[in-house]
């Protein structure tokens, strides 16, 4: 049985999403579900169990255009871009063999093709930072998002003094409240 996404609606269309047409993956397909099933235990990892089970709830649309669509398309996009990274860091040693053939169409395609280390590093360090600025968008951050922090000011005294402590004010969304 193949590995399934969590976000993606099945897995022709992550490989479509990755350029990889199931016809190429003779031979590689133990290599793409590895890393579809570890894209699955960092996205649970990252986000919770309760958080992707929120998002798998919101419908995905290709055209977002409310809050929970976008941020459902965001999760897609996280998902193929952190399984294209994986794969990025895998597939290249696979290629040692000479067996080309079955691999043409990865090989073909743009980050893969005939580049110098240096620029697929600089394209693995790229897409590495997409992926944890879309983990940081998809985090479940209810007390950031209601306005809840730590806010410091200079307390107000007639005589000028510092007292220790006085300078520090929790601030938990409410005008007048704290701790």
């Amino acid at each position: 049985m193949s590995a399934s996404p969590v976000f993606v609606a099945d897995r022709a269309t992550l490989l479509t999403q990755l350029r990889l047409p199931e016809s190429s993956l003779s031979g590689i397909d133990p290599v793409v579900d590895l890393a579809i099933q570890r894209g699955r235990v960092e996205i649970y990892g990252r986000l919770s169990i309760s958080r992707v089970a929120t998002l798998q709830a919101i419908a995905y649309a290709e055209n977002a255009a409310t809050a929970n669509q976008l941020l459902r398309l965001k999760a897609n996009l996280l998902e193929v871009k952190l399984v294209r990274s994986l794969l990025m860091r895998e597939l290249p040693m696979l290629f040692m063999d000479g067996s080309n053939q079955s691999h043409q169409a990865w090989n073909e395609d743009a980050f893969s093709r005939n580049v110098e280390a240096s620029k697929q590093k600089a394209h693995l360090r790229a897409l590495t930072e997409d992926i944890e600025t879309l983990f940081t968008e998809l985090e479940d951050n209810d007390y950031a998002s209601s306005g809840g922090g730590v806010n410091t000011y200079v307390p107000e005294r007639d005589d000028g003094r510092y007292v220790p402590g006085s300078a520090i004010k929790v601030y938990t969304g409410d005008e007048g409240d704290e701790a």
